[in-house]
């Protein structure tokens, strides 16, 4: 570096470290874009087998050991009343039979309860333990309190039959929500749940509620029938027919046949074809999915608007029709050749001017009611 001016050094260092940056960013393009080449959606992903879906138990109980911020009203404490007699402490009644409450009826420490678990689609064996989720009714706040041994029921109002017991000490997930709690592994299972995912030898495929439609019903069944083609297939799948095994029957199914030689391992069967890669890359973005809560729109590649005119407040937008003098320009669907607009393009024009994200949720909700969304709205 000896006869170079301190300048001269500076830029020298300057022009190699952006190349060196330039460079490294080339490289990570690369590999992130040879991974997404490489990378293919799994029938896992999109699909799952009919027969694993999650139950609901729940029931009411009693949370005691609370700081005064209990109900201390009369449904409260006739339960309170009720428990103690199950435990053998006994508790006057009144000239009707009825429980005595006077007694009970200072108790701001214990609070009546909603409780919830979830069962997973993989089912329980009796004696495991899940997560449960504990509600009040009236009380001011859980925080404190344990839960007493409470029977969960089925989902149903006429199923009486006890799944699961929950109890223990409560955690408050979310401070500002002092009402709603947590048990972990607080619920212990009293009955097995186990799941038939096979009826005739036959398995089906359900689409999560996000992929449902024909084109990805057809897109499953073209990659299940591949998977077993013995051209396409490799090692163990060499040895299958290649015979047409699975069929899509709507936009939402794909019954899938388990073939002779797979009968007597059928989980293995389930394994393999939950694996086989599909490619979803072919099915276009034609839905637009809206939180209202959260101010989130996520519009899909696809998703257009016929040539319409926008009065909002104080703007006008005017979409796909004369040319005119503007400062954006709205961009066309790439697999559409008519006189439609991106709806991505309206939004980016959108936030370009500043406008609120409830705005643009309002704009895009009145485009779909006139009729001039082309694509799926989803509001969550």
């Amino acid at each position: 570096m000896e006869g170079l001016a301190e300048g001269q050094i500076d830029h020298w260092a300057t022009t190699m470290a952006s190349r060196l940056y330039a460079l490294a960013l080339v490289v990570l393009l690369t590999l992130l874009c040879d991974r997404w080449l490489a990378a293919q959606v799994r029938v896992a992903d999109v699909c799952r087998v009919k027969g694993q879906e999650e139950n609901i138990i729940h029931g009411f109980g009693l949370v005691v050991g609370l700081r005064g911020t209990g109900d201390g009203d009369r449904p409260a404490t006739r339960a309170l009343a009720q428990t103690m007699q199950l435990m053998g402490n006994a508790i006057p009644r009144g000239a009707s039979g009825d429980f005595d409450l006077n007694e009970l009826k200072n108790a701001k420490n214990v609070a009546l309860v909603f409780v919830t678990a979830t069962i997973p689609p993989t089912g329980g064996r009796q004696g495991g333990r899940i997560n449960c989720t504990v509600s009040a009714i009236s009380a001011k706040s859980l925080a404190g309190g344990t839960l007493l041994l409470t029977p969960l029921l089925g989902p149903l109002p006429s199923d009486r039959n006890v799944y699961g017991v929950a109890f223990g000490p409560l955690t408050i997930p979310d401070p500002a929500v002092p009402t709603v709690a947590t048990i972990h592994q607080g619920c212990q299972l009293q009955r097995d749940f186990v799941y038939q995912f096979q009826q005739d030898g036959y398995v089906t495929l359900v689409l999560k509620e996000n992929h449902a439609g024909f084109r990805t019903a057809l897109l499953v069944q073209s990659a299940v029938n591949q998977g077993f083609n013995p051209q396409r297939s490799m090692g163990d799948y060499a040895r299958r027919s290649g015979e047409q095994i699975a069929w899509a029957i709507d936009a939402r199914n794909v019954l899938v046949r388990i073939p002779d030689e797979d009968r007597d391992r059928p989980v293995e069967f389930i394994a393999e074809l939950l694996n086989f890669p599909i490619e979803l890359r072919e099915i276009p973005g034609t839905r637009v999915v809206i939180n209202e809560r959260a101010k989130v729109i996520v519009v899909g590649d696809e998703v257009a608007i016929r040539p319409v005119a926008i009065s909002h407040k104080n703007l006008t937008i005017d979409a796909g029709g004369q040319q005119v003098a503007a400062f954006t320009t709205l961009e066309r669907p790439p697999a559409v050749a008519d006189s439609s607009v991106a709806l991505r393009s309206l939004v980016t024009a959108l936030n370009g001017l500043k406008v609120d994200t409830s705005d643009i949720i309002d704009i895009i909700k009145a485009l779909d009611r006139q009729g001039a969304l082309w694509g799926e709205l989803v509001i969550e």
